[in-house]
C-alpha cells in the first residue's frame, strides 16, 4: 500500500508540473521581464553573446550551454537555443546559464565586462573531462581575442535521470 501511495503522489506531482507548464506556455509575460536587444544603437557599438556546444566523439558527451537570463532579463531559451546570438550593450554583463546534458544539469551565473564590437561565448570543459577526474568548469571567452574573461569556475550541478526535460520559468520579483 505504501508503494501505491508513493506512486500516486509522484503521478499527481507530475500532472501538476505538466499542467503548470502548459499554463506557462500560454501566459503573457510582461515585456519588462524579457531580454530585449539594445534599441537605436549601431551594431558596431554592440557586442554579441552566444551559448556553446561541443561533442566529444569518443565519450559521446554533448556539452551544451544556453543562456537563460542576461542582466536579470529572461531569454526563455531552452537547450536547442544554445546557438542563439544576443546583441548586448558594452559594460558589465551578468548572465545566468544552464548546461543540461543527458545525465547532468548545471546552472549558474557569470559576470564579465563586454566591449563594443567583440563576440563572446560561454564555454565549459565537459567534453574534455577524462573519467570524471577533473571538475566541470565554466567561463566566458572573447572569441575575437581568445581571452578568458571570467575565472574558470564550478557551478551548481546535480546528476539527473536522462528522461528529465527542463523548461525555463520566470519568477517575478
Amino acid at each position: 500500500m505504501a508503494n501505491t501511495s508513493k506512486s500516486f503522489i509522484g503521478f499527481t506531482a507530475s500532472l501538476i508540473l505538466y499542467f503548470s507548464g502548459i499554463n506557462t506556455l500560454y501566459a503573457k509575460i510582461p515585456d519588462e521581464l524579457l531580454y530585449q536587444p539594445p534599441k537605436n544603437v549601431q551594431s558596431t557599438q554592440l557586442a554579441t553573446l552566444v551559448g556553446f556546444q561541443k561533442l566529444n566523439a569518443l565519450q559521446l558527451i554533448k556539452a551544451r550551454i544556453y543562456l537563460t537570463y542576461i542582466n536579470d532579463k529572461a531569454t526563455l531559451n531552452r537547450s536547442h537555443d544554445w546557438n542563439k546570438v544576443y546583441e548586448i550593450s558594452p559594460g558589465l554583463t551578468d548572465i545566468r546559464l544552464v548546461s543540461d546534458t543527458p545525465n547532468y544539469f548545471t546552472s549558474g551565473r557569470l559576470k564579465f565586462t563586454a566591449k563594443a564590437s567583440h563576440h563572446y561565448q560561454v564555454k565549459n570543459n565537459q567534453a574534455d573531462i577524462k573519467f570524471n577526474k577533473e571538475p566541470l568548469l565554466f567561463w566566458v571567452e572573447d572569441l575575437d581575442t581568445g581571452e578568458v574573461l571570467t575565472p574558470k569556475q564550478e557551478l551548481l550541478g546535480i546528476t539527473v535521470p536522462s528522461s528529465v526535460s527542463f523548461v525555463p520559468v520566470i519568477i517575478s520579483k
